[in-house]
């Protein structure tokens, strides 16, 4: 019976496995870091939606106290209601955009535990380099498609979060507006300190000619 032959590599198949195998597992480094920095952004997006979420509330609490119209209050109430709704629904997609994960390779315990084994530690580099390459090469394509499922998801949870910092930003404006000119309405008319003295005299006292 005549044992298997090992195959023998040419030197520009050896040089080539090697270039790529290493091209490859920076490539699939760089998708592991854009999925990590994607993350970071979700997570700070998360953060301070959060707190304009509270900060919203406590605004929306405290508008009955403010001394204005009706009419006012009402509109300011509609704009941090709108305000609440578009950070919510950026919290929601900032949230989604984390949770599709893209790992590097998942290897089996059982695999890995036969790394350091005579079998695996014999085996031809050339061949050795050639799994890890196809390995990174699926981690490319699976981490693709998520990175780019969480890019649009990020992008979509900015697009409200900027709607949402706009509508705060005009509803801002309107109460400082309105908050200068109350006090215009609400001067009250003061007499003068002279007429206040003389006026006890005029009635008091008599000049004869």
């Amino acid at each position: 019976m005549t044992e298997p032959t090992e195959v023998t590599f040419s030197d520009n198949i050896r040089a080539n496995v090697e270039l790529l195998e290493q091209r490859s597992a920076d490539i699939a480094q760089q998708e592991m870091d854009r999925s990590q920095t994607l993350d970071q952004k979700s997570a700070g997006l998360i953060a301070a939606a959060l707190v304009l979420v509270a900060a919203g509330v406590a605004l929306a609490s405290g508008i009955g106290d403010i001394h204005v119209g009706i009419g006012a209050r009402g509109l300011w109430a509609a704009i941090v209601v709108v305000a609440l709704i578009l950070l919510l629904a950026s919290l929601g997609y900032a949230t989604a955009a984390i949770r599709p994960q893209a790992y590097r390779v998942v290897i089996h315990i059982d695999e890995l535990d036969r790394w350091p084994t005579p079998q695996v530690l014999d085996r031809d580099t050339t061949r050795v380099r050639g799994e890890l390459m196809q390995a990174n090469i699926a981690a490319v394509r699976n981490a693709r498609p998520i990175n780019k499922k969480k890019g649009d998801r990020l992008g979509i949870a900015f697009g409200f979060f900027a709607a949402a910092i706009i509508s705060i930003v005009i509803l801002g404006s309107a109460v400082a507006v309105r908050l200068a000119e109350t006090p215009k309405h609400h001067v009250p008319q003061r007499r003068h300190p002279a007429t206040q003295r003389l006026a006890p005299g005029r009635s008091g006292t008599h000049t004869g000619g």
